[in-house]
């Protein structure tokens, strides 16, 4: 990156891999292949590919990416997944999300990366039902589902599909301690969000406005941990509001300003030291967290990212987490400009 950062480009923990988002950049924070998606994509996949080796993974234990992409008139978001496939032959679960222009010009693309260190992800996908097409894949005790509505999902029978595959996994809503919205830029319904969103147990002002692929409405991405129980809350704190998830060694919290509006940098900062006292709360400390999740509305450029990251970079020290951090189209609230999340995780 352009400045000194305390994240580590992968986490190990618990049997699974939490990776930062993989970037075409050099060392020197220079892009490779600027303005080109496709070339863009397969330098990243290689890299996965050898960092799953240093970190001693065979390529069947890679289980998850989440690709955001800028399109160029070359490679269409629909084609980001094939050509992820076909690169990481193994991979069973793909999100792509559209994003405005990245902070980097001609950056094109940012990766998340989930896998396992103790076997290969067990994965279904299943047919479309009432609307809805879902894969599930688990590792390392962690169950990762995602849902792709079109437009004309059943919304009354979501509830009941999330139970029934993350069953199959021994897990249950109780136990999600993630759960991301992301909605069609062009086609957000308030009210079929507000049914999602009470469904998942999430905010639905924080629901993401993005391209999507396929032709869908909504894709839901979710984080459950296995053989846990848990419990959902929702805090609001000091103009900020966040959804606690506890279960089993894993904590999620995911925050939003929702006080008048200000620079994303001012309201990290609220945000920030809420999730220090949530954290502190419940038993935890920066240093137990494995991955942080940033989402903000600004220009997409080099100066509005490092300004956000130094006021997000204090709270940790080295080697810290596995961190990703982007500008999106915006959010469902349109005085939201900026959500943090943060997934916490017992080590002993």
């Amino acid at each position: 990156m352009g400045i000194e950062v305390p994240y580590s480009l992968a986490v190990l923990d618990h049997g699974c891999l939490w990776s930062c988002g993989q970037c075409p950049l050099d060392r020197d924070a220079r892009v490779l292949f600027p303005g080109k998606l496709r070339n863009q994509l397969e330098l990243i996949a290689g890299r996965i590919g050898d960092e799953l080796a240093r970190c001693g993974l065979a390529p069947d234990r890679l289980g998850k990416l989440v690709a955001y992409a800028a399109m160029d008139a070359a490679t269409p978001l629909d084609a980001v997944e094939p050509m992820l496939r076909k690169s990481l032959k193994p991979v069973p679960l793909v999100l792509t999300i559209g994003v405005p222009q990245f902070y980097y010009p001609g950056m094109m693309v940012e990766i998340d990366v989930h896998g396992a260190t103790d076997g290969p992800p067990t994965a279904e996908t299943h047919r479309p039902h009432h609307g809805a097409q879902a894969s599930v894949v688990a590792f390392g005790g962690i169950v990762h589902l995602r849902l792709v509505l079109d437009p004309g999902a059943d919304l009354s029978r979501l509830r009941g599909l999330v139970q029934d595959l993350l069953k199959g996994f021994e897990a249950s809503l109780d136990a999600v301690v993630s759960a991301h919205l992301f909605l069609a830029a062009d086609a957000a319904a308030t009210a079929r969000t507000e049914t999602a969103t009470a469904v998942l147990g999430a905010d639905p002002g924080a629901a993401v406005l993005a391209m999507l692929p396929h032709g869908a409405a909504a894709v839901v991405d979710i984080i459950a941990e296995a053989g846990a129980t848990g419990s959902t809350g929702l805090v609001v704190s000091n103009g900020v509001s966040l959804v606690e998830r506890r279960a089993g060694k894993a904590l999620g919290l995911a925050a939003r300003w929702t006080g008048p509006q200000q620079p994303p940098a001012a309201a990290t900062r609220c945000i920030m030291e809420v999730l220090s006292h949530r954290l502190a709360a419940h038993g935890f400390r920066f240093a137990d967290v494995v991955k942080q999740q940033t989402y903000y509305v600004g220009a997409a450029s080099e100066k509005d990212l490092h300004a956000n990251m130094t006021i997000r970079n204090a709270y940790y020290a080295r080697p810290g987490p596995a961190s990703t951090g982007l500008a999106v189209h915006g959010f469902l609230d349109p005085n939201c400009r900026i959500t943090v999340e943060v997934l916490a995780s017992r080590r002993s």
